[in-house]
């Protein structure tokens, strides 16, 4: 199979046949080292099919196809992050997966990235071994109050692009002078209009992620206080996230220490979306509040892709739950998920 395999890049109207290989190959192959909730928390057998849609469209991920069938799927963030990476469960062990990898270090290769790096499953870790990855770290995620153990794994690939007579440029150099800052007083404008853009392109794609952006005096209190922070990218404003004193409203009967740290209200600018920039904010928040010396963040999201996006950025699932969601003087109703990491 594996001569008259092809690889390609993903063309619209396979989001549906993505979804299925991805929830198949989760609950029959990952099933065997995790536990049947925690497949249904990544893969739920119920999914909203719009959000998945979107982000296949934004990540165009390369596909394995064989005579009409697709065998697999991998994705590469403009960081060298290999995200969702699955093969077919009735097509392991013949050849697909390395043929994707190929296909992934090929394009790192073309675009110059230094390292590729992964959170990788338990039963995906002998592979990426094989690939030429060493283990950085390995975490014992809680997800449904079991734990789900993952493995940070990396390959240099410098080495490589140098003996090609190719001149490495680093993550930073390669989103054109990459910045993590607090916003300025006369900054706080643009970075509201951000969060009001995001729920505007949601509404538009029927996503039901924010009902309603947050009220213009609550982002003004958070300027005041310094808690407004930005990603600029050659000078421009590409993404923002506050982080504050305290929980969120919702929140403050499970953690009613207002000392502790939160994460709120992180997105990209529409202009910089699918470019891996959401994970660099996370990161770089995460460096921080570290060298800050804080112990602990906090934040919460709606169920699906964002649980399994904080999970690989090392938060952990600590409660959930249907909540009421003020935004200045009206409410509603969602359900929520607590997570937290250590720094």
């Amino acid at each position: 199979m594996d001569m008259t395999m092809t690889i390609r890049r993903y063309r619209p109207g396979e989001e549906d046949a993505l979804w299925c290989l991805y929830h198949d190959t989760t609950h029959r192959i990952n099933g065997r080292d995790y536990t049947p909730e925690q497949c249904e928390r990544w893969a739920p057998a119920i999914p909203d099919m719009s959000q998945w849609t979107e982000r296949i469209r934004a990540r165009n991920p390369f596909v394995a196809e064989h005579d009409g069938q697709i065998l697999g799927f991998a994705e590469l963030e403009p960081d060298g992050h290999i995200d969702f990476f699955y093969c077919h469960h009735a097509h392991q062990r013949q050849g697909v997966g390395r043929r994707l990898y190929e296909a992934l270090e090929a394009e790192a290769t073309r675009l110059r990235i230094p390292s590729l790096h992964a959170a990788v499953s338990t039963n995906a870790k002998a592979f990426f071994l094989r690939m030429g990855f060493k283990v950085e770290k390995e975490q014992r995620n809680i997800v449904c109050g079991v734990v789900a153990p993952n493995t940070i794994m990396r390959k240099e690939l410098a080495s490589d692009l140098r003996d090609a007579g190719m001149e490495c440029s680093s993550p930073t150099d390669r989103h054109s002078s990459l910045t993590f800052r607090q916003l300025t007083p006369a900054e706080e404008a643009a970075g509201y209009q951000v969060i009001c853009d995001t729920v505007d392109w949601l509404r538009e794609k029927g996503i039901k992620l924010w009902e309603k952006p947050l009220p213009r005096e609550v982002y003004t209190v958070r300027q005041q206080r310094g808690e407004n922070y930005g990603l600029f990218v050659g000078g421009e404003l590409a993404g923002v996230v506050s982080l504050v004193r305290g929980a969120a409203q919702q929140w403050t009967e499970e953690l009613p220490d207002r000392r502790i740290m939160w994460m709120s209200t992180l997105t990209t600018a529409n202009a910089f979306r699918g470019r891996g920039l959401g994970r660099q904010i996370v990161e770089q928040a995460i460096a921080l509040l570290t060298d800050r010396g804080e112990t602990m963040l906090y934040l919460d999201c709606k169920p699906g892709f964002l649980v399994d996006f904080y999970s690989k950025a090392g938060f952990e699932e600590v409660a959930r739950k249907t909540a009421t969601i003020h935004r200045g003087s009206t409410c509603y109703r969602a359900e929520v998920v607590l997570m937290r990491r250590a720094l």
